[in-house]
């Protein structure tokens, strides 16, 4: 029996990308949730132990899918994140959501959006990124704006935030019957996804906010986006935005990653080698009073940690 509120998870963990030693360490979050709903955790063709550790997590809130990989299959969790989706909307959920296997939700994450998707087609919240093993906070969406504006849907969206109602997976599914998730695209499917619907609210359904950090993206040295190059990642984002029929952003975006490229600190730096530099960077732009790089990102917020989402669901 499927609950109201379906969560899927994508993984795929190789003895050479090994996935399952992440899942491992934040599932707990998933599973500490305290709002009913059920976990649909999808296997992407993993070749390590990864079925095996799943199907040990005696957890009735737990559906486990494999789905073989495919001849074509581009290396994303697209294909595995719309089967859970699938599966979920067939069994009946009226509301679905998603988490990356090396991320965590934060306490009450699904009962907060829940609460809010009531009234709304879509909801989405703040996102923190853990660095250096504090959880730091993102300033977007800025206070004081029109939450529910589908101008807010685009590049910098917290979408690992977002919650969908059956009415709006619905007709997602209905114009992408593979799932809401473009598999044909290397990179940047999250965004993809974000356009899609910044279509979607705009002609017939509402956006809502919770104003509360929902959501830790930890990421790895082994997630996808790390493995492809900037020049795939870029063509990714032509092909994103053009084909969900906002060309012009793309423009705007692509005019100012070649700014951002002497106005931002390591804007083309692998994003590792980046956030071990971060401190120093900081350290040299507040001494010239932020004339070194004036589109640094602002300091962001510390967020406490809630010791359980470190605890190993082993």
């Amino acid at each position: 029996m499927i609950a109201e509120l379906g969560v899927t998870t994508p993984i795929y963990s190789t003895e050479k990308i090994p996935m399952l030693r992440y899942f491992q360490e934040r599932a707990g979050s998933v599973l500490a949730q305290d709002y009913d709903f059920s976990w649909v955790i999808v296997d992407d063709g993993s070749t390590d132990e990864t079925p095996d550790y799943i199907r040990g997590l005696k957890d009735p809130r737990i559906v486990f899918l494999q789905r073989e990989r495919q001849p074509g299959d581009k290396e994303t969790s697209s294909n595995a994140v719309n089967s859970g989706f699938n599966y979920l909307f067939e069994n009946g959920a009226r509301f679905f959501a998603y988490v990356h296997s090396d991320d965590f939700l934060t306490p009450r994450s699904l009962e907060l959006r829940v609460e809010e998707i009531k009234n709304h087609d879509m909801v989405y919240g703040r996102i923190g990124k853990l660095y250096n093993g504090e959880v730091l906070g993102t300033d977007y969406p800025p206070e004081g704006i029109d939450y529910s504006s589908a101008g807010l849907l685009d590049d910098g969206f917290p979408h690992h935030t977002s919650m969908w109602s059956r009415r709006m997976m619905e007709m997602m599914l209905k114009r992408r019957p593979k799932g809401p998730f473009n598999p044909e695209v290397e990179s940047a499917e999250d965004l993809d996804v974000t356009l899609y619907c910044r279509r979607l609210i705009k002609d017939r359904f509402s956006l809502g906010f919770v104003n509360n950090f929902l959501y830790i993206w930890a990421g790895s040295e082994n997630n996808i986006t790390s493995r492809v190059s900037k020049e795939q990642q870029n063509k990714d984002l032509k092909v994103i935005y053009e084909s969900n029929g906002f060309p012009e952003l793309y423009k705007r975006i692509s005019k100012a990653s070649w700014k951002d490229h002497f106005t931002r600190f390591g804007f083309w730096l692998p994003d590792s080698i980046r956030d071990l530099l971060r401190p120093g960077a900081i350290f040299l732009n507040n001494l010239t009073s932020g004339r070194l790089y004036p589109n640094s990102d602002p300091q962001p917020e510390v967020i406490n940690i809630d010791p359980y989402w470190f605890k190993s669901s082993r």
